[in-house]
């Protein structure tokens, strides 16, 4: 009987000790979400989204960056919440929600815009690339690139599949093939009327990236080295060549891979039948390198069909480019070839006006709809055009980067 204040004690010792412990270990597992800043404390209370405020870049990056969030969101059964934005590459456009524009139903886009999402949430900074008032964020919220998409509130900046804890999972693609909005499928009805262009048209189109290109991945700028571009970023294709240069690689690929017109070996975009393309593997010269030119007997058949299809009567070129000098584009419609300034024209007969976003999204769907698209250098779009054209065989192999200056890859994959 004398013991027991003793048992007593000793529990209340234990009892103490084990609520200890508890606190302890749930501190520790919850380390990467509860992160204490000084104005407040992430809240345990896990929800069935994560909140995402995206960055100022171009809608291919938040493109890319939604297609991550989605693949993750799909590993730990949680929907993706995203934020409007504003992005430096469309100035004219104050406030971007790609649901409006693309056929996203993997992620919800909210409206609620970056200010309030991070006065209502509990938001982490990845710290990739930038600090935070790079993008007019506040200095004060917590960074970490090892936090838990299991159970984080809130996620902010620039995203990679190396930061962040998640659940194995097998890698897919938000279906860019049909992902554009009915609006610029229409659009692109009128586009091809004001071209001109009808079933016995082959659209060739050739992507030429200029603007902020020339300043962030050129290595001369108006003759001079430019010493602010990062070693990794620099880009030796026609990307950052003349306008001449670009108009004899134009010819050139459209010559190897299309063939002349039987009828004029002076332009290769007369409205004549086209000729057959040579089918042989072969070794060729491109500026002094010594490269094997492949594609396989499945890729040839296809393009043969499509190149001697009776049908197929024009050839029609346009260059989707945000080149913006004046002199240099008309040179470019001298090819002869098409650019966005003759469509605008057409729509504005018929009272339309885009921005410049919607220009972009239109272009897009041009690229992804032609029969033959050419493009340079190194680049996130190229593999969203990829993705948008993989469900069509033939367009899929009618897909031709050049990662080099002269030199000549079919991507087929």
């Amino acid at each position: 009987v004398h013991r027991i204040p003793y048992l007593m004690f000793f529990d209340g010792v234990f009892s103490i000790f084990l609520l200890y412990l508890i606190h302890y270990c749930i501190s520790a597992n919850t380390n990467d979400s509860t992160i204490k800043s000084k104005d407040k404390k992430v809240s345990m209370d896990i929800k069935d989204y994560i909140y995402y405020v995206p960055t100022d870049e171009g809608i291919i990056s938040h493109l890319r960056q939604y297609d991550m969030l989605w693949n993750i969101g799909l590993a730990v059964n949680r929907t993706i919440k995203v934020s409007p934005f504003n992005s430096f590459h469309y100035p004219d456009v104050k406030s971007i929600n790609l649901c409006k524009h693309f056929e996203l139903d993997s992620v919800n886009c909210i409206n609620d815009n970056s200010t309030k999402v991070f006065k209502d949430h509990n938001c982490i900074y990845t710290g990739l690339s930038h600090p935070a008032s790079h993008y007019g964020w506040s200095e004060k919220m917590p960074v970490s690139q090892t936090f838990n998409y299991s159970i984080i509130d809130c996620l902010a900046g620039p995203l990679n599949l190396d930061i962040g804890k998640y659940p194995p999972f097998k890698r897919q693609h938000i279906p860019s093939g049909k992902i554009f909005k009915t609006r610029y499928l229409e659009l692109f009805e009128i586009a091809k009327d004001i071209l001109g262009i009808t079933n016995d048209t082959l659209l060739v189109v050739v992507h030429w990236r200029r603007g902020d290109q020339l300043t962030t991945r050129c290595p001369i700028i108006d003759g001079e080295p430019n010493t602010k571009i990062k070693p990794e970023k620099i880009d030796h294709t026609l990307n950052c060549g003349t306008v001449k240069e670009f108009i004899e690689q134009v010819n050139f690929n459209v010559r190897k891979f299309l063939g002349t017109h039987s009828n004029s070996s002076n332009s290769v975009f007369e409205h004549s039948p086209i000729s057959n393309i040579s089918t042989n593997s072969r070794i060729e010269i491109f500026n002094g390198l010594r490269v094997e030119t492949k594609v396989t007997t499945s890729v040839i058949t296809e393009r043969t069909s499509m190149i001697n299809d009776t049908s197929i009567n024009k050839r029609l070129l346009y260059v989707a480019t945000n080149e913006k000098d004046e002199k240099q584009l008309q040179e470019i419609k001298g090819i002869p070839a098409k650019l966005f300034g003759d469509i605008a024209a057409g729509l504005a007969k018929r009272n339309i006006v885009l921005n410049s976003m919607e220009i972009f999204i239109l272009e897009l769907v041009i690229m992804c709809q032609a029969s033959y698209l050419f493009a340079w250098g190194e680049s996130a779009l190229h593999r969203f055009l990829h993705n948008c054209r993989i469900h069509n065989p033939v367009l899929r192999s009618n897909l031709i980067i050049d990662n080099h200056r002269g030199i000549i890859s079919t991507n087929t994959k």
